[in-house]
């Protein structure tokens, strides 16, 4: 999480989009908080903000989820708790490349110039897996950089997203669309199920446009999961997750009090600065 938020907010820096983007860390249920442990280089502090939800309050509203792992709620409140006017829905190990950011701010920037509505579309944002040897190398930002620049051809193994199936997508779409939805997430899905499937149907119906982003060269770049970690394991491993959902009944499943909107949670800023970021090669 420390290396995606840095390296995000580095490439940001690099293109003096710095100012206009905020980063939202839903902290659900951590016994001890993620803003006390979490390495934020110096500059970046500000940008960063971290929601952290008591694992008491967590827990009973995560009973019926496999090792109490919500993916629902946590995504509806960020949305409640984002001031931005277009949310990107990501999770701890993805980034964007310098180019990525240029181009996704140029869209949302530019938006008139598009045939469609950006307001009633649907982002989805592939993502490429960087290869797990590499990674556990641990590069540089330079490094990683000179990699995500050269060597990242459609020869090499990538996972692409589809609109219908699969979660190999993050999202982004305006904020207002989303408060429309009530949410990204159906609170009432079964937790086993699959929960990016109920929302492209949900959306669909609605006439809402679906728009892969990798046309405008705009993709995430997923630090790769050991095989054997526990969220691997979770999801591949085990039939508790990512199971094909019934077809919804409602395209506005969640009630009024979605993403926990009577609750009062107050962010906080990381208090582990890092003074540098790690720019010089170590591979």
């Amino acid at each position: 999480l420390s290396k995606t938020i840095n390296y995000n907010l580095y490439f940001l820096e690099q293109i003096g989009m710095l100012p206009f983007v905020e980063f939202n860390i839903i902290d659900w249920g951590s016994e001890e908080q993620l803003g006390n442990n979490i390495e934020v280089c110096e500059g970046y502090q500000k940008k960063v903000n971290f929601y952290h939800v008591s694992k008491k309050k967590a827990d009973a509203l995560s009973e019926i989820y496999a090792n109490k792992f919500n993916m629902n709620i946590p995504a509806n409140l960020a949305v409640r708790l984002s001031k931005g006017e277009f949310i990107v829905q990501a999770t701890d190990d993805q980034i964007f490349s310098r180019s990525g950011w240029f181009n996704l701010i140029n869209i949302i920037s530019k938006k008139e110039n598009f045939a469609f509505d950006l307001n009633n579309t649907l982002f989805y944002i592939p993502r490429k897996f960087i290869e797990l040897d590499f990674y556990k190398k641990n590069p540089s930002i330079e490094v990683l950089e000179e990699f995500l620049n050269y060597y990242n051809s459609s020869y090499l193994r990538s996972k692409n997203s589809t609109f219908y199936f699969g979660g190999g997508y993050s999202l982004l779409c305006s904020r207002e669309l989303l408060e429309k939805l009530g949410g990204i997430m159906n609170e009432n899905n079964d937790s086993k199920s699959g929960n990016d499937v109920d929302l492209n149907i949900r959306t669909k119906r609605l006439g809402i446009n679906q728009v892969d982003t990798s046309s405008f060269g705009v993709v995430f770049y997923k630090f790769a999961s050991h095989l054997n970690s526990n969220r691997t394991n979770l999801i591949k491993k085990t039939k508790l997750t990512r199971q094909p959902p019934p077809l919804p009944l409602k395209n506005y499943p969640n009630d009024e009090n979605w993403g926990m909107k009577n609750e009062n949670i107050q962010a906080s800023n990381s208090s582990k600065t890092v003074y540098k970021m790690p720019i010089s090669s170590q591979i």
